[in-house]
């Protein structure tokens, strides 16, 4: 009798149990929360207590949530329920951000698709590079010095992760860097690259300052995708000797990877 009457209490009390405390964590994000609906800017301060993309997400998508837009998604449908100042009824709330929505959302989403990379490249990949691989641990270049911004650069993590980024000064382009897995046999290296960071709206606008392009995209939104399927690419990769015909004022590593030549700058992967 009594084993009965605790399954009955157990039963009974979940609910109560889910709903004082499933959604207990909604409670982080009030300061955050007070910010965004007073449409003041958020500062990097603000978010530094959010590192996780997930959280990011959530923090990203209640700009839209204090206009009223419609969650398509189920997660953000569930989480913004439970808000008390949450009133759904728009289906498209674009036309009403303010100029400070507009770049607490660009922070944000930076901010975002910077920790879904970090938490990629936080995970092991199926195949680690061997020990024979060490040489490419690192941060490379396709120049052996930097002017006024980062040319094309190649960042080979110990765990088999891979970042390709794109030259900083080509203030025009929509990619942004391509994110993946890589692996060497021999003098061949295998690139799996699974995700890819992108800019999404935005203007182009002249260019001024380091930029080597004629135009600049501006108040885009940069995010992070999936490759699907992803995109494989296979280089031959050979040493290149040292002569005094090609600069290299350090003695770096220099390699060709394809055509392209890089240097490696540092052994450290996050130099960028």
């Amino acid at each position: 009798m009594k084993f009965r009457i605790m399954i009955r209490l157990v039963i009974i009390s979940l609910p109560l149990f889910c709903l004082v405390n499933c959604f207990k964590d909604a409670d982080k994000f009030n300061s955050i929360f007070e910010v965004i609906l007073s449409d003041k800017l958020i500062s990097e301060s603000d978010l530094s207590n959010y590192m996780k993309s997930s959280d990011l997400r959530i923090i990203r998508n209640s700009v839209y949530a204090k206009y009223g837009y419609l969650f398509k998604s189920d997660d953000l449908k569930e989480f913004f329920s439970k808000v008390s100042w949450y009133k759904g009824k728009l289906q498209n709330v674009d036309n009403l951000l303010t100029q400070n929505d507009k770049i607490n959302v660009k922070l944000i989403s930076y901010k975002e698709s910077n920790a879904e990379i970090q938490e990629f490249l936080s995970l092991p990949s199926d195949n680690l590079p061997r020990d024979s691989s060490r040489i490419y641990f690192g941060f490379w270049h396709d120049s052996p010095v930097v002017a006024s911004g980062w040319g094309n650069t190649l960042s080979f993590f110990p765990n088999g992760k891979v970042i390709a980024r794109f030259n900083t000064m080509d203030c025009g382009k929509r990619l942004l860097a391509y994110i993946g897995s890589w692996q060497v046999e021999k003098d061949n290296l295998s690139i799996t690259y699974t995700f890819k960071e992108h800019v999404e709206g935005g203007e182009f606008v002249q260019a001024y300052g380091s930029c080597a392009s004629d135009k600049e995209l501006v108040n885009g939104q940069v995010k992070v995708s999936k490759i699907n399927p992803p995109m494989q690419i296979e280089y031959k990769v050979s040493s290149v000797p040292i002569d005094r015909y090609y600069y290299n004022p350090q003695d770096l590593p220099l390699f060709q990877f394809g055509n392209a030549r890089y240097w490696k700058l540092n052994d450290d992967p996050n130099y960028y």
